[in-house]
């Protein structure tokens, strides 16, 4: 299954680049052409480096958060579920990357409420860094500080809410209330 998997992962991949630069020329060429003319290419090799050494560090967290889970994922399936996430990430709110969870599942038969929570945890750990980073700018521009403040209290408090047994649990069961959240009752026993 891994392999047929690398396979679509680096066909999706090479798809995503040729329809994005053929989006890019076709967007308009004058303005695209004067960009690359005027970019500073030294600092190319920089940015690329950055970003391998991001997306490096986020995979390591990853599989911490796989240890700590007790999920035995190899490190080579577990590039390859990682960068599916990744690809899978662009769905709007990222519910996409849930499906790590199904490929961890299809790969050792771990029940798919074992390996969500490294996928949430990605997601929290991801929103209070954005926090931060806005926090910065927030210092740098000084302005935004009130709605950065909801914003940080509302992260702060749902982390803590994760914390509490139970509340999740309660949570989840007010959603099921609602009307047309039958399908959230579905889902939830199928993870179970």
């Amino acid at each position: 299954m891994f392999e047929r998997l690398k396979r679509k992962l680096l066909f999706s991949l090479a798809v995503s680049a040729i329809v994005f630069l053929a989006l890019s020329f076709y967007a308009d060429w004058n303005d695209l052409s004067q960009a690359l003319l005027d970019f500073d290419w030294i600092y190319l090799p920089v940015a690329l480096l950055l970003a391998l050494v991001n997306y490096g560090l986020r995979f390591f967290r990853w599989q911490y958060y796989l240890h700590q889970l007790a999920i035995p994922l190899p490190w080579r399936e577990s590039v390859v579920v990682f960068l599916a996430g990744l690809i899978l990430s662009v769905t709007p709110g990222k519910p996409g990357e849930l499906l790590k969870a199904y490929f961890i599942r299809e790969r050792l038969q771990t029940p798919i409420s074992q390996s969500v929570p490294a996928v949430i945890g990605e997601r929290l750990t991801d929103l209070i860094a954005l926090i931060l980073l806005a926090l910065a700018g927030v210092y740098a521009y000084q302005v935004g500080l009130v709605p950065l403040i909801i914003a940080g209290i509302l992260v702060l408090s749902g982390v803590a809410a994760l914390g509490v047994p139970g509340l999740m649990s309660r949570g989840i069961g007010l959603f099921e209330s609602l009307p047309n959240c039958g399908p959230i009752r579905t889902v939830r026993a199928k993870w179970v």
